[in-house]
């Protein structure tokens, strides 16, 4: 049954996709491609010291998820002012998925400024000499396992999982004749590891771009003029899908097409076949602007469109 639902599932998404013209599909892999198993981090976490702190802190599982999130950034934000680091020294900011700006380790552990280890071991010695910034213990020690899992590549990585409907995108686009490519933040170490875990999805792109690598992150116009240069890419055949407002605007800003990532309800998944329609209306609506161009008697160079390109399902411009 599970087969027939993504044979059925395929052959909708190759449907989509048929009249587009043989692109170059750009994916972010992080809540696009690769999900959180939210399982595995718990165990990592620690199911009890998040029972007490929810006790403690007397907040309920959505509020301590939140909370827990806070104080870990709180937690590197503090140990980078405390051992006299230069924030600013990187200037590439990148963002998480509700567009707060990530920490300073967290950028520098991305870009490959920093090593998962150096960070790891300066943050948990810091965080042991300073219980004072916790509000109960079975909060330190859940962002001390917080902090190991994050900054151990092998650890990282099994609390990875893929969503399974990216993979049947790709290869709908790859059947249509689409080249397909990553461009995502991410750390050289665990990196290689993911590759390993998950050659059936590796094995199928045409070219790859991390920061970890590029030494460059999203949003910076530095990572996307990369994978342009790198795979002789033309900006404006060129889709590009991730779930951060900044990363799709930044890409939209050099000439490519952004989509930002639709999901399902309640599970938030990527709705692949969503994005799939999105691509096609934006296809039509680009080719009969260029028709009607014609037909006028407008050059396309001679009209330029002052609007944002970003594409998000609702509004295409």
């Amino acid at each position: 049954m599970v087969k027939q639902i993504k044979k059925a599932l395929l052959l909708c998404l190759f449907t989509l996709l048929q009249p587009v013209s043989a692109d170059n599909f750009i994916f972010d892999l992080g809540g696009v491609l690769i999900d959180t198993d939210k399982i595995a981090s718990l165990e990592h976490i620690g199911l009890k010291n998040l029972a007490q702190c929810m006790i403690s802190l007397k907040k309920g599982p959505r509020a301590i998820n939140h909370h827990i999130k806070s104080k870990f950034f709180e937690i590197l934000n503090n140990t980078a002012t405390l051992h006299s680091y230069d924030t600013n020294a990187n200037n590439e900011q990148a963002y998480d998925e509700h567009s707060n700006p990530i920490p300073f380790f967290m950028c520098a552990w991305l870009a490959g400024a920093m090593q998962s280890e150096e960070i790891r071991t300066l943050v948990l010695n810091t965080i042991e000499q300073f219980p004072e910034w916790f509000d109960h213990p079975a909060e330190q020690k859940a962002i001390s396992n917080l902090v190991t899992m994050v900054f151990t590549p092998e650890s990282f990585i099994r609390t990875r999982k893929l969503y399974t409907n990216g993979i049947t995108f790709i290869k709908a686009c790859k059947k249509q004749g689409h080249k397909v490519y990553v461009l995502s933040n991410w750390d050289i170490e665990s990196f290689k590891l993911l590759k390993k875990k998950y050659p059936q999805l590796f094995n199928l792109f045409d070219g790859i771009v991390i920061s970890g690598k590029s030494k460059s992150l999203k949003p910076s116009p530095t990572i996307y003029t990369t994978l342009l240069a790198k795979y002789a890419l033309d900006p404006r055949h060129c889709w590009f899908i991730d779930d951060q407002q900044e990363n799709v605007s930044a890409a939209c800003s050099m000439g490519i097409k952004g989509i930002l990532c639709h999901y399902t309800w309640p599970w938030k998944k990527p709705n692949f076949y969503q994005i799939a329609k999105t691509i096609k209306l934006a296809h039509y609506k680009s080719v009969t602007r260029r028709e009607k161009r014609k037909n006028t008697g407008i050059k396309p160079s001679s009209t330029k469109n002052k609007s944002n390109p970003m594409i998000d399902g609702e509004k295409i411009s």
